[in-house]
């Protein structure tokens, strides 16, 4: 049996990538004019079910270490910025035949994407790769001990979510680095440092009760076990270890062990 450890999401992690996407947010908030209060936000990918990112649509980013990033943005988001940015009122916004509203949805589109690569560059310190093979997340990150992560953004009234696997952050990667350098210890290995007290079981005794009521300083009680008999060596909760005789050794009462149990 080997003996690995969670990849937890500690709380100084979660509060570091919290701050590093609200900066990349305000940075990317003046740069576009808008006056939007934003707020960011990690937890534990396991807190969420995988059916429920399986069945959006995400986007994606590869990465240089071979890892991938996962993001996904709300249809809203895009309308609301569309309105922010250039004043189209809900209806132009949401027609694709008018031309004022097309140039505004490219426009957003390539707004959105640079924030989604500026809050990745910023958590992963990674350079971003061209897009290669698209495939949804794989359903092993949700499930807990697996160290990925889900960054909820606020913009606005919308949230925007970014999946990140362990492996893509640096500071739970150089955790999960140096553990597998460690290696996985056996559990017996792991206990062979582990103090165990033991108790040796000489003998009982039957008194009768108005006997033990007398009982003083220097009285003999007389046993049934012969000196060469065999005694029990138990542990705190009585479980036999060995057998072992009564002797001395370096002028102190020991016991030999004599069949192990």
């Amino acid at each position: 049996m080997n003996v690995s450890p969670y990849l937890l999401l500690k709380n100084s992690i979660a509060n570091a990538i919290s701050a590093q996407v609200e900066n990349s947010l305000e940075l990317w908030a003046k740069s576009w004019d808008l006056p939007v209060e934003n707020t960011a936000s990690c937890v534990p990918a396991s807190q969420y079910k995988a059916d429920f990112f399986l069945n959006a649509h995400w986007g994606q980013r590869h990465l240089q270490n071979g890892s991938t990033v996962w993001f996904h943005i709300p249809e809203t988001l895009a309308r609301g910025l569309e309105q922010s940015v250039f004043g189209l009122d809900k209806a132009d916004a949401t027609v694709e035949r008018n031309k004022s509203a097309s140039f505004a949805g490219k426009v957003i589109v390539e707004a959105l994407d640079e924030l989604i690569d500026k809050i990745i560059t910023a958590i992963c310190q990674l350079e971003i790769q061209p897009e290669s093979a698209v495939f949804s997340p794989p359903t092993h990150l949700f499930k807990r001990g697996s160290g990925a992560v889900i960054c909820e953004i606020s913009i606005g009234a919308n949230v925007l979510r970014v999946l990140l696997p362990a492996a893509a952050i640096p500071q739970i990667g150089k955790t999960q680095t140096a553990r597998s350098k460690l290696g996985l210890t056996s559990l017996h290995e792991a206990l062979k440092k582990t103090p165990v007290n033991l108790h040796v079981e000489v003998s009982d005794a039957e008194l009768t009760l108005g006997y033990l009521s007398t009982l003083a300083i220097g009285d003999v009680l007389k046993l049934p076990n012969k000196l060469d008999q065999t005694l029990r060596v138990m542990t705190a909760d009585h479980i036999t270890v060995c057998n072992a005789h009564l002797g001395s050794s370096a002028g102190s009462l020991a016991i030999e062990v004599v069949k192990p149990h």
